[in-house]
């Protein structure tokens, strides 16, 4: 359960699951805690937002006041920092912002997982330290190879045994709480525009969100006017047949922090 009197100020980090064209279950908490601050930036890897919450950290001092989520992602990701932003593609096996024979020589999925997981162990006894309250969901399970399949990592026994307090703190994942392992499963679904054809989108509507929200943490209680805010923003979402770069929230470039 978390009680949203108890905190004066709300911080949100991860991916597109975090910050997207329509609210996010960290817009729905914002409802909530008025001074609220959305790190989310789309295509994000791990380590990405946790320097993003370092560099939030220096500049507003998270206290015990405050309420800090992270929704992690898919580990296989690699972000640049480029020209002055930070350029995150998302997935290394999944887009086409490394080429073939980078991918072949340096990706390798266990060392993601390594690496991912002692950032998330990290995250959390910084936070542990600041006595500051928290919360750790995830995209996908961890172990997955990418965010379109649930066919798991090998070889990683070991490090999920290492870091098995970190893992169980972790909320179950949207794909096994609301989409059972099937991005396209539950219908209907918003279509997007990009690459000069239509798509069915399987990010989540903001229903979704609060439903997520409603399940990991039972006993929450959201404000009648933050479930009427959802539920208006689906049925808008959905009635638009074809949503191309229509931005339903406009925020500023956290790519650029």
């Amino acid at each position: 359960m978390i009680d949203f009197k108890k905190y004066k100020r709300f911080f949100a980090f991860g991916c597109s699951f975090t910050q997207y064209k329509w609210p996010s279950w960290a817009d729905l908490i914002a409802q909530e805690i008025p001074e609220s601050y959305n790190y989310g930036l789309g295509g994000s890897s791990n380590v990405l937002l946790y320097l993003s919450f370092m560099e939030v950290h220096q500049k507003y001092q998270i206290t015990s006041d405050d309420l800090v989520i992270f929704t992690w992602t898919n580990c296989a990701r690699e972000d640049r920092y480029l020209d002055g932003r930070w350029h995150t593609p998302g997935n290394i096996y999944t887009t086409g912002f490394y080429d073939a024979e980078y991918v072949k020589k340096y990706a390798d999925l266990r060392g993601y997982f390594l690496r991912d997981m002692g950032i998330i162990q990290g995250t959390k006894l910084i936070l542990d330290s600041l006595k500051v309250d928290h919360h750790f969901h995830c995209m996908v399970p961890l172990q997955t190879v990418n965010q379109y399949t649930d066919k798991a990592m090998r070889n990683i026994k070991d490090i999920e045994s290492r870091y098995a307090d970190v893992l169980a703190f972790i909320k179950p994942s949207y794909h096994e709480v609301i989409f059972d392992f099937d991005w396209l499963k539950r219908q209907p679904r918003p279509s997007v525009w990009y690459n000069n054809e239509f798509h069915t989108d399987p990010h989540p509507t903001p229903d979704e969100h609060l439903e997520y929200i409603l399940k990991v943490h039972p006993g929450t209680v959201f404000k009648q006017s933050t479930v009427e805010y959802a539920n208006e923003y689906t049925k808008r979402i959905l009635a638009d047949a074809y949503i191309q770069d229509i931005e339903y929230i406009k925020r500023p470039d956290v790519s650029r922090l």
